[in-house]
């Protein structure tokens, strides 16, 4: 199921994709860096709105086969719950 409604993504040049990257439940999550441009990634149209049109909103992100080197890997292999826990705000 695609993320839906993601603010200022079609400005994005990179996006952060929380992805698993093992069967280990809680350190199986990586950060992803995913980059304009790279073939296989898309963004859905944008979303109509009647207030705050300063920033935009889309409908989805599309992976189709995405390669992502291991360079855009961000922080460590397995990483992701916990550097989400440590810079989201708990009601995320």
């Amino acid at each position: 199921m695609p993320k839906t409604f993601i603010t200022n993504g079609l400005n994005a040049d990179l996006v952060i994709v929380a992805a698993r990257t093992s069967e280990h439940k809680h350190g199986g999550l990586s950060l992803l860096v995913v980059e304009r441009g790279m073939e296989g990634f898309e963004r859905g149209k944008q979303i109509e709105k009647l207030g705050q049109h300063a920033s935009d909103n889309h409908r989805a992100c599309n992976f189709d086969d995405v390669f992502v080197a291991e360079e855009n890997l961000l922080g460590e292999e397995g990483s992701g719950v916990h550097a989400a826990r440590a810079r989201l705000v708990p009601e995320r």
